[in-house]
């Protein structure tokens, strides 16, 4: 399953909600369209694949990022320090491993960071 490619022309989108669908999905490059985007909820799907936060490169926005309960794998990206108006991030109950980046103390707003269910040290 893919997000429709029309979705990607809602650029006034402030909330992306496609949680609890149970279904596998991927994220185009296109996302970086919705520049005013403040949160993005897929939690409870069956997303694979390492952490695509370099596609959110342009959503300086985005304050609630929420991708817990897939199973997501790899590490933990660098580029999660470049969302400087994220408050919230889950990644809960996923399969990502190693440490995490020192890049997260560029987060200043972050007030939640949900990581428990992985295999990070």
């Amino acid at each position: 399953f893919t997000i429709p490619e029309e979705l990607y022309d809602l650029t006034s989108m402030e909330i992306l909600d496609l949680s609890n669908n149970r279904i596998s999905f991927t994220f185009s490059a296109q996302i970086e369209e919705l520049t005013k985007l403040r949160e993005l909820d897929v939690h409870g799907n069956a997303m694979t694949g390492t952490l695509p936060l370099d596609l959110f490169g342009n959503l300086v926005d985005l304050e609630n990022l929420v991708l817990g309960q897939n199973k997501f794998t790899g590490t933990l990206p660098a580029e999660i320090g470049s969302l400087s108006n994220l408050r919230e991030f889950d990644a809960q109950m996923n399969e990502i491993a190693g440490t995490i980046p020192t890049e997260i103390v560029f987060l200043s707003e972050l007030t939640s960071l949900v990581l428990n269910g992985n295999s990070m040290v």
